[in-house]
C-alpha cells in the first residue's frame, strides 16, 4: 500500500525484507517494477520485470507492463513482450490497444488502424481504441470512416470528451477544404 501512497523508500524497506527472506518472491520483484515506472526509472522497471517472468513464466502482467515499457522507448522487442502477455491470458484489447500505439507513435497509420480495430472488437470496452482509431483513419484521409468511428465511441462512452474535439476539428476540416473533383 505504500507504493499508493508515494512513500517509496518505505515500500522499497518492506519490499526489500521480504526479498530476504525469500529471494524468489515474484511479487516483491513485480512491486519493484511498478516503483520504479511510477518514478521514472525504465531500466530497473524492466530489470525487475524480467525477474518475475524468469520465476513465473507465465505472469502475464509482467509480460504486459515490459511490452508497455518498451512501446514507450519505441523498441520493436515491444511486439515479443506484447504476445507474450497475450500467450498467457492478458486482456487481448489492451494488448492490441498497446501494439496499435506503438505504431501510432512511428506514424504506421495504416498498421495502428488493424490493431486499433482489433482492439475495438476484442472487446468493445476502452474508450481510446475509438478514438485513436477515428485520428489514425483522419490521418490515411479517410474523413467519413474517421467520423463514423468516433461517432460510434461518442456514443458508447458519452463521457470520454475527447471524441467532441476531435468530431469538431475534422468537421471543420472537412467545411473548409474544397471538394475533390472525381
Amino acid at each position: 500500500m505504500q507504493i499508493y501512497f508515494g512513500k517509496y523508500q518505505l515500500a522499497f524497506d518492506y519490499i526489500n525484507k521480504a526479498l530476504k527472506e525469500d529471494r524468489y518472491l515474484e511479487e516483491g520483484y513485480f512491486q519493484k517494477g511498478m516503483i520504479y515506472k511510477y518514478i521514472g526509472d525504465t531500466s530497473l522497471a524492466i530489470s525487475s520485470y524480467y525477474t518475475v517472468t524468469e520465476i513465473n513464466p507465465k505472469n502475464a502482467t509482467a509480460w504486459m507492463e515490459l511490452g508497455l515499457l518498451h512501446v514507450y522507448q519505441h523498441s520493436e522487442k515491444s511486439f515479443l513482450f506484447l504476445d507474450r502477455a497475450l500467450e498467457h491470458g492478458y486482456d487481448s484489447a489492451e494488448v492490441y490497444f498497446a501494439k496499435g500505439w506503438f505504431k501510432h507513435q512511428l506514424g504506421q497509420w495504416k498498421n495502428a488502424a488493424k490493431y486499433y480495430e482489433i482492439s475495438t472488437q476484442s472487446a468493445p470496452s476502452i474508450p481510446a481504441s475509438y478514438y485513436n482509431l477515428g485520428f489514425v483513419n483522419a490521418k490515411m484521409g479517410e474523413f467519413e470512416n474517421a467520423l463514423n468511428l468516433l461517432n460510434k465511441g461518442k456514443y458508447l462512452f458519452p463521457e470520454y470528451a475527447k471524441f467532441d474535439t476531435l468530431i469538431k476539428d475534422l468537421n471543420q476540416f472537412q467545411q473548409a477544404s474544397p471538394p475533390s473533383n472525381p
